[in-house]
C-alpha cells in the first residue's frame, strides 16, 4: 500500500494568535505534525517552532474560514497531500472541515481524506477567552448563534458572505 502525504491545516480561534486558545491549537498541531510526519498549513497569527515545515495562508489572522480553506485546498494540491488533519477549536472544527471539503471538490482535488483532530474535543471548556479581540470567540452564546446561521446558509450564499 502506497503511503500518502499528510498535511495539518490550522485555524485560529480568536485573536491575537498568542491567546491561550491558540496556544492549545498550536500545541495540538505540533504534536500531530511530529506523530504523522506531516507538513503544516496555518492561518497567520500562530508562530511555530523552528524545525516545522509550515506554509502560512495569505491574509491576516482575521481572514474568513472559507478563504483559509480555499487556500488549504490549493496547498494540498500543490504538495500532493492525500490526507488533511484539521486542527481547530472544537466549536469551529466542523465548519472548517466542511469548508475544506467543499473547496477540494470545487478544485476537483479528490480524493483527499479530511479528518478532524480528536484532541480538540479534550479542551471543550477552554476555547472561549475573555482576552480575545473577537467578540464571538469570547462568549459561547454569541459564537453558537453565528455558527448556527453560517452552517445553515446554502453554500453559494455562504460563499458570497465570506468574501
Amino acid at each position: 500500500m502506497k503511503s500518502q502525504r499528510v498535511g495539518v491545516v490550522v485555524f485560529l480561534f480568536g485573536i491575537p494568535g498568542e491567546i491561550f486558545s491558540n496556544a492549545i491549537i498550536k500545541k495540538i498541531a505540533e504534536e500531530i505534525s511530529c506523530r504523522e510526519n506531516a507538513i503544516i498549513f496555518s492561518q497567520r497569527g500562530i508562530h511555530f517552532e523552528f524545525g516545522f515545515d509550515v506554509e502560512y495562508a495569505n491574509g491576516n489572522s482575521e481572514s474568513p474560514t472559507l478563504k483559509i480553506a480555499e487556500q488549504a485546498a490549493e496547498w494540498a494540491w500543490r504538495k500532493g497531500i492525500g490526507k488533511i488533519i484539521v486542527v481547530a477549536a472544537s466549536p469551529h472544527i466542523n465548519r472548517c472541515a466542511r469548508d475544506i471539503e467543499a473547496s477540494l471538490k470545487m478544485k476537483s482535488v479528490l480524493p483527499v481524506k479530511v479528518l478532524k483532530c480528536a484532541e480538540a474535543f479534550m479542551y471543550d471548556g477552554l476555547w472561549f477567552r475573555k482576552e480575545s479581540e473577537q467578540f464571538r470567540t469570547r462568549h459561547r452564546f454569541y459564537w453558537n448563534i453565528r455558527e448556527w446561521i453560517l452552517t445553515r446558509l446554502p453554500f453559494p450564499i455562504y460563499r458570497r458572505a465570506a468574501n
